[in-house]
């Protein structure tokens, strides 16, 4: 899936590009001497993680292609308004959070429970409800002004992908879906030179709305050679994992299991019982591995340059591997899950949003993995007892004209 294609992109496609579109700063760059033996490590690296992914499928029972069950599910009216109203909890608490004197240990949590707001018009897709996009268009747009003031797009560029997967899904069963991602990625192009000319120019929301219109309605703009080496310098997860193939274990040793441990320590506890627990995105492992310096930004690994720093190249690979193993296990539960409540493909790009790029460490991956599915229980139980009823599994067909008006 999408984890395989993007680690692919970041690790393989864009690295590649960077050798015929060299960007000005040659800190961003992997020499040509150099560039056959960084491929030796990713190469099988990502074929490795993509064979986790499937070799995970052996463990669980077939469903099928496609979203099993995708096109049966009908909401019942107290299914509805439960998910309208965590809806509005969820988008209020999305909006104010930045300004909410939240304690540091509940800081994620607050993060999560607000991204919630993104699944709840997902749900009322996979349940047939011709209003979803009317909330999807809301969180959509709060989500970009947000995104445009703190000038990072990450989060919502995923979020974006997510929804045209699952109406993609729905309305054309998943048929010439490629074509699709295809044009997505020429998007990116587009879209990533706006962002950078934004940066450097600000403008607020309209300023970027006509900076981006600007590009798109003249797209060779994005694809002169200067542009183009900024964007693949931007898409480009190989120079870190270069610099740290040449920095360990020449200047520092291999880290072995310690520093995944410490990671997986911080998984399990939360911040107010282990205060110096490892913090994701931060220098501390980028600067000790990589020999490279960070002024006014942080930076992670990737699971790439932490497997290679963990255990060198053949341990790299077979980490690989076992992490794709575990995310692959772990989305085949949740296709399980959906066979008898679709609603659950509403909740996978809330657990798998972080896990599918391969710029975040893999302990951030898993952080957010495990902490988002433990909010998905919560709140799925917490809906059952306020309603004193369980979710249906698969709600039975609705009668016809049972939403009109009987007439008088």
């Amino acid at each position: 899936p999408l984890m395989f294609i993007i680690g692919c992109l970041q690790l393989i496609i864009a690295p590649w590009l960077t050798q015929y579109f060299p960007h000005s700063n040659p800190a961003y760059q992997i020499p040509k001497e150099a560039f056959a033996t960084y491929l030796a490590y990713v190469v099988p690296l990502c074929l490795a993680v993509g064979l986790g992914l499937v070799v995970a499928r052996a463990f669980f029972p077939r469903v099928g292609r496609g979203m099993p069950g995708l096109w049966l599910l009908n909401l019942d009216p107290i299914t509805e308004r439960a998910i309208l109203k965590l809806f509005w909890a969820a988008f209020g608490l999305m909006v104010v959070a930045p300004w909410l004197p939240v304690p540091g240990a509940l800081a994620f949590f607050v993060l999560l429970l607000g991204e919630i707001a993104w699944v709840c018009p997902l749900m009322l897709l996979l349940g047939r409800r011709p209003y979803w996009w009317k909330l999807a268009l809301l969180v959509l747009g709060w989500s970009f002004a947000a995104s445009i003031g703190a000038a990072m797009f990450h989060s919502f560029l995923l979020w974006l992908l997510f929804y045209v997967m699952v109406y993609w899904a729905i309305r054309f069963r998943g048929r010439g879906f490629k074509f699709v991602l295809l044009g997505g990625l020429l998007f990116v192009f587009i879209f990533q030179p706006a962002k950078v000319y934004f940066r450097t120019q600000g403008g607020g929301v309209s300023g970027f709305g006509t900076v981006l219109l600007n590009y798109v309605t003249h797209p060779e703009r994005a694809y002169t050679p200067e542009v183009l080496a900024e964007t693949l310098m931007r898409m480009n997860q190989g120079w870190i994992v270069h610099r740290v193939m040449v920095w360990v274990p020449s200047h520092e040793p291999y880290a072995g299991l310690s520093m995944l441990t410490r990671q997986g320590i911080g998984v399990l506890l939360p911040r107010f019982i282990l205060p110096n627990k490892y913090e994701a995105g931060g220098r501390e492992h980028f600067e000790r591995y990589t020999g490279h310096q960070l002024f006014n930004a942080s930076m992670g690994l990737g699971y790439a340059g932490e497997f290679y720093a963990a255990f060198g190249w053949l341990g790299g690979i077979l980490a690989g591997f076992l992490y794709g193993l575990l995310f692959g296990a772990a989305f085949e539960r949740l296709k399980q899950a959906a066979r008898a409540n679709p609603l659950w493909w509403a909740w996978g790009p809330f657990i798998f949003l972080v896990a599918i790029k391969a710029e975040d460490a893999v302990g951030h991956a898993v952080n957010w993995a495990v902490k988002a599915f433990v909010v998905v229980l919560l709140v799925r139980y917490q809906l059952a007892r306020i309603f004193r009823r369980r979710l249906p599994a698969r709600p039975p067909p609705m009668p016809v004209g049972w939403n009109q008006t009987p007439p008088p």
